[in-house]
């Protein structure tokens, strides 16, 4: 069998830089609007991403991955997450 190069060993580094593969464009960034304030629960109880969340987590590690993610998620979406309880609108 003929000698096979390593597929690392296939492309050099000046292949892999940015101006190579065509990306030489900063992103576009939004400017921030200047009524960035959050919104409250009493603008509408069913209004997604205006509630406190309060988050707790059982079981493995596995199960605290997940609910990170899911803060991650739903953080992006606008809920705010509160360590009390009573505190929180959903669970």
């Amino acid at each position: 069998m003929a000698d096979l190069d390593d597929i690392e060993d296939m492309i050099t580094e000046e292949e892999l830089s940015r101006s190579a593969m065509g990306a030489t464009r900063e992103p576009i960034v939004a400017p921030k609007s200047a009524s960035s304030a959050v919104p409250t629960a009493d603008a509408g109880v069913n209004v997604p991403g205006t509630q406190q969340i309060w988050l707790k987590t059982y079981g493995c590690s596995h199960n605290v991955s997940d609910s990170e993610y899911m803060q991650g998620v739903l953080a992006s979406y606008g809920y705010r997450f509160t360590q009390n309880p009573d505190d929180a609108q959903l669970w």
